[in-house]
């Protein structure tokens, strides 16, 4: 289940300097309701929004991810927004401020997405790259690939809670190293 976390550091991962600089958005007042623990996720049809924040040594990560459902349930993604924000460290400031504006961006866009946009504010950095390319989303998907959560659930290293009426998803996934990870998913 590295898949689920792998994505935000897979964009940035020459970044492995960075540390997160905010703190997770608290999404968890949205689904309270998300009470009922089930083995998978299932999907009606119609439009889903799935969102994951992480706070890790490489940096904060924002994912946002947009799904058509048919009535199958068979799932695409439609649009996907990563946004990577960083400070970078104490120890590694005298080399950053060796690196000219170009070495930079260079350093900081390493492993993003074609025409992701880089800022540099002084030792903050941010990635934000928006992706509607489909064969680059049919790539995300295969890498975040919800149908691998029964075996995830059934091994223990995740955890499915849904609402009443299964519009509303909690997924908590821990990795092999004890670190955990939260991705909400809902009916648009």
């Amino acid at each position: 289940m590295k898949k689920l976390t792998f994505l935000g550091t897979m964009l940035l991962a020459a970044a492995l300097i960075f540390t997160g600089c905010k703190d997770p958005k608290d999404e968890t007042n949205e689904f309270s309701d998300c009470s009922e623990t089930v083995t998978a996720v299932e999907l009606s049809e119609g439009t889903w929004t799935l969102k994951q924040t992480e706070t890790m040594p490489a940096g904060k990560t924002d994912l946002v991810i947009t799904a058509t459902v048919d009535a199958e349930g068979n799932y695409t993604f439609t649009s996907l927004t990563q946004t990577i924000d960083g400070t970078i460290p104490a120890e590694y400031r005298a080399e950053w401020d060796a690196m000219s504006e170009d070495e930079k961006k260079a350093f900081a866009g390493e492993g993003a997405p074609e025409g992701a946009q880089i800022t540099i504010n002084g030792y903050n950095v941010k990635m934000v790259a928006q992706i509607t390319d489909a064969s680059q989303l049919a790539m995300y998907k295969s890498m975040f690939d919800l149908d691998e959560l029964a075996d995830a659930v059934e091994d223990g290293s995740a955890t499915i809670k849904t609402n009443s009426d299964k519009t509303k998803y909690v997924i908590t996934v821990t990795d092999e190293d004890g670190e955990t990870s939260t991705t909400y998913l809902n009916k648009n």
